[in-house]
């Protein structure tokens, strides 16, 4: 609570980029000075005489703020930058001990005077409504040309500011990160350096430059081909500074093979496999040899402990029969796998003419058959398969009853 922390915003559009930042407090926004001095906001002092932290006259806690003690036709300042982040208000409690009507404590948002007080003006809370955007938020206790009264000075305690984030100036400072910090070979790396402080006007010049896209920005890709630190020397006007990024490069691993075993299928990769199917993953299947529950082409993609892939392993169609099975669910193909022919049955319940279409794993409709059937019970058609590409199709029969659907798998 009461710390700050950066926010940074960067913006791109084709060959152009932009960064802005924010340093939001946490919680309210508050300034008590508690800390016992001016160190928790960003507090500016100009005038003759700086304010000074008051133990003994504050409004609450232990400290508050008095005007420095200033001579007549003086005055002493104490302002504050900030972006407010929503329409919202200020409030503090004032109190003031000066010559009424010619003395002042007069508080300004953009130079622009907001209120005043003279006199003798015991602690009292004041407060004005506050748009979002850029502002100055100044107390000064002003001076005429002559004559002084009570104890010629004004006190502030307790500001209860805006959401805002502090325009930070002062000196150059950078922060500098890669994201990701850690890729893969073959990928990139955003690196970012985020400048505060100085001028506000940058430039940057990163190294080594022959892995980056651009080496004169804020923001730019690496793609080493091996774990590299970048450096970045930012300047503004006469001053710079430097910093460094790191990105790790992990290796991908080597491309796994897939052979059958007997009843299961083994990986040469130890660790790390991942097995699919033509569906896509298959769930839980992550040992180094896989036991198929059904026929179907498989394939496994190794992943390193750094979570770097491997491209995909050769693809094995695993069939558990090559006998005619049974067709007691009204459609059946065999042999499955099947290289040249493949042979359809199906039962027919009502004589008449069938269309069957074979489609590939897409859902494309890579051949049709239409036949007729003289009669009912058992009927058989031979698709020669000889010129279909490797892989899974599915076969379609269409009837009068209804349609039915099986897969068969095209082999080597």
């Amino acid at each position: 609570m009461g710390s700050t922390f950066s926010v940074y915003v960067t913006a791109t559009a084709g060959p152009y980029n932009s960064v802005a930042s924010l340093n939001p407090g946490v919680g309210a926004q508050l300034e008590d000075f508690e800390t016992g001095n001016f160190l928790k906001y960003s507090w500016r002092m100009k005038g003759a005489k700086p304010w000074k932290i008051s133990p003994s006259t504050k409004y609450e806690g232990t400290f508050g703020a008095v005007s420095g003690n200033i001579n007549n036709a003086q005055q002493s300042e104490m302002y504050i930058d900030g972006q407010v982040l929503s329409n919202d208000t200020v409030s503090f409690y004032r109190k003031v001990s000066s010559e009424s009507g010619y003395d002042f404590l007069k508080f300004y948002v953009d130079g622009n005077e907001l209120g005043s007080w003279s006199g003798n003006k015991e602690w009292a809370k004041v407060s004005f409504p506050i748009t979002a955007g850029n502002h100055r938020f100044s107390w000064a206790y002003e001076k005429d040309e002559a004559t002084l009264a009570g104890q010629d000075a004004a006190w502030i305690d307790y500001i209860k500011f805006p959401p805002f984030s502090q325009t930070l100036l002062g000196p150059l400072a950078i922060n500098t990160m890669a994201s990701p910090a850690t890729i893969c070979t073959g990928n990139a790396s955003q690196l970012y350096v985020f400048a505060t402080g100085g001028t506000g006007v940058y430039t940057y010049n990163w190294s080594p430059a022959a892995s980056l896209n651009n080496a004169g920005i804020f923001n730019p890709i690496a793609t080493p081909s091996e774990t590299t630190t970048y450096t970045v020397q930012v300047f503004s006007a006469f001053n710079s500074t430097t910093g460094s990024a790191i990105v790790t490069v992990e290796p991908i691993p080597a491309t796994p093979v897939v052979s059958v075993a007997g009843d299961h299928l083994v990986s040469t990769a130890s660790s790390g496999n991942q097995w699919y199917n033509s569906q896509g993953i298959i769930d839980g299947a992550t040992a180094q040899t896989y036991y198929p529950t059904h026929t179907e082409t498989y394939y496994v993609v190794a992943s390193s402990a750094a979570g770097c892939e491997s491209a995909a392993s050769n693809s094995v169609v695993f069939g558990f029969t090559g006998t005619k099975p049974s067709i007691e669910n009204g459609l059946s193909v065999y042999p499955n796998p099947f290289k040249d022919k493949l042979y359809i049955d199906f039962t027919a319940k009502v004589a008449g003419g069938v269309k069957i279409e074979i489609c590939n794993s897409i859902g494309s409709v890579v051949r049709v058959v239409n036949a007729n059937c003289k009669s009912t019970g058992l009927n058989q058609i031979v698709i020669d398969g000889s010129q279909l590409a490797e892989g899974v199709y599915y076969c379609k029969l269409y009837t009068s009853e209804g349609v039915l659907l099986t897969k068969a798998i095209k082999s080597k």
